[in-house]
């Protein structure tokens, strides 16, 4: 059984999730994950909207919206929230987390990504903002974990211990744009890494984030609302 508290995985690096838009299409400030739903119904922001490929977060959009916990166990308040996101979904052009070109060329004018991607497409399109809607949002944390059977036990450690030198570090913070858990690491980053305001998660926002709870006897019916989100965007 994987371990409750992590004792056998070490983490690589962290982030959230925000919305990044264009001001001169959708107008306005996104300031609350109810602005974000509000602003994707308008003309000229509708159909150019995405969301990320993660059932959790597009339920927590209007979990958070609603000001619900997205760790809730009540299917009443989950199922209000996919179809909220369902009614959203006719607004929503892809569910991808990762679509820069898009946002750089004008196609999407909004999307919930995570900062590290908000990073790049920034650099590409400088008019774009991001934020971290309130009321809150989702911490979380990529791992290096080895499988209790894995075959090349020792390449995996070498492998490991490559990436978490301090140097492989910072270089990989200035490429990705997700901190590490490398004491210090601010201090040491080189200034003249690009946008490191978005890199980092500020004091103020990194208390509103929460970590997902994964909880088995919840996750089929979690899916099968996700499922209908997508069909109802037509995914």
């Amino acid at each position: 059984m994987p371990s409750p508290v992590n004792d056998y995985a070490v983490p690589k690096d962290y982030g959230t999730i925000g919305v990044i838009w264009d001001p001169t299409a959708v107008g306005g400030q996104i300031k609350t994950w109810q602005d974000y739903l509000d602003a994707g119904a308008k003309p000229g922001v509708s159909g150019k909207v995405e969301l990320t490929d993660v059932p959790d977060e597009t339920l927590g959009i209007a979990l958070w919206a609603m000001g619900k916990d997205f760790n809730t166990d009540n299917k009443h308040d989950l199922r209000k929230a996919a179809d909220v996101m369902k009614a959203f979904a006719k607004h929503v052009k892809a569910f991808n987390e990762f679509d820069t070109d898009g946002l750089a060329n004008g196609s999407i004018v909004m999307a919930v990504v995570s900062q590290g991607t908000a990073r790049l497409v920034i650099q590409r399109n400088k008019k774009l903002k991001y934020v971290i809607p309130r009321p809150a949002s989702k911490l979380w944390v990529d791992m290096y974990a080895i499988p209790a059977k894995a075959h090349n036990v020792d390449q995996a450690y070498t492998f490991m211990n490559f990436f978490l030198q301090p140097t492989r570090q910072i270089k990989d913070v200035a490429y990705i744009g997700y901190p590490t858990a490398l004491p210090g690491l601010s201090k040491r980053l080189p200034a003249s890494v690009p946008l490191r305001q978005l890199i980092f998660i500020s004091p103020a926002d990194f208390a509103r984030l929460h970590p997902y709870s994964v909880r088995p006897a919840l996750q089929d019916y979690v899916s099968g609302l996700y499922t209908e989100i997508k069909a109802a965007a037509g995914a």
